[in-house]
């Protein structure tokens, strides 16, 4: 939440809040399972939320998440310690993209 906190600050043109979310897991012998996780959801000032989904599924490694309530959600029970190096760089590198 701090570094959310910092990044909101320095104003950016993308909003950042950790809020718990629910993951399921789905097929075989746990259809629908319900996981308790975190993730990050982003809101962006300068573009959509499509857009910004889409910028971030079509990096070299993608960043996959789900829309909920106009913001961008990626799940953080799916990243490593070095994915959360990785998501932090790429959300800079999408946003000070211009097109």
């Amino acid at each position: 939440m701090v570094c959310a906190d910092r990044w909101n600050q320095e104003g950016a043109s993308v909003q950042i809040q950790v809020e718990k979310c629910i993951s399921k897991a789905g097929g075989g012998a746990l259809p629908e399972t319900e996981i308790q996780s975190y993730g990050v959801a982003l809101e962006s000032t300068e573009i959509t939320v499509e857009e910004l989904e889409s910028r971030m599924r079509n990096l070299s490694v993608p960043v996959i998440g789900r829309i909920k309530e106009g913001r961008f959600l990626p799940d953080m029970r799916t990243f490593s310690e070095e994915g959360i190096e990785y998501l932090a760089t790429q959300i800079r590198h999408v946003m000070e993209r211009k097109t």
